[in-house]
């Protein structure tokens, strides 16, 4: 299965799919995926700490207040991302793209007007009822052919 081009190469097994995913392999070390969790969490304490910062230094009630929500808020969210990268990554790598935008999309727009989950529950049971179709009629992937065993007289001789 052919996951992306990247330039010019095939990248097609499961053991490149950190170089699909756009990761790099930089002097015989397979970044795939530590290198973005580190700085995920490194962005998150960063807010962490400005909120705290921000809240310890300014005085201005509204805005500081404001500006110290803000940052909280982003730093707590990236930290819980970065607790949670490694299986999101896995998660992502299962299904196809259009799957995955689209669930995001609809749980975007049912959070920002909850009357349109009337509209966005059939069209995610249409996502469901086309994956399960495609899963039904997709052929099992080829077995690779099995080398024959040896033969007791082959194994005398080994």
């Amino acid at each position: 299965m052919l996951l992306r081009q990247d330039r010019g190469r095939k990248i097609s097994s499961a053991s490149n799919r950190g170089a699909a995913l756009g990761f790099r392999k930089l002097r015989g070390v397979d970044y795939t995926g530590e290198m973005r969790r580190h700085l995920i969490g490194i962005i998150g304490l960063a807010f962490c700490l400005a909120a705290a910062v921000i809240w310890q230094v300014y005085t201005i009630p509204a805005d500081g207040q404001m500006v110290v929500n803000s940052c909280l808020r982003i730093g707590l969210v990236m930290c819980a991302i970065w607790l949670a990268f490694p299986q999101a990554v896995e998660v992502l790598s299962k299904y196809p793209p259009w799957v995955v935008i689209s669930s995001v999309l609809s749980v975007v727009v049912v959070a920002a007007n909850p009357k349109l989950i009337i509209v966005m529950l059939p069209l995610l049971m249409l996502v469901g009822v086309k994956m399960f179709i495609t899963w039904v009629f997709t052929p099992p992937p080829a077995k690779p052919p099995r080398s024959p065993r040896p033969t007791p007289s082959e194994k005398e001789q080994a």
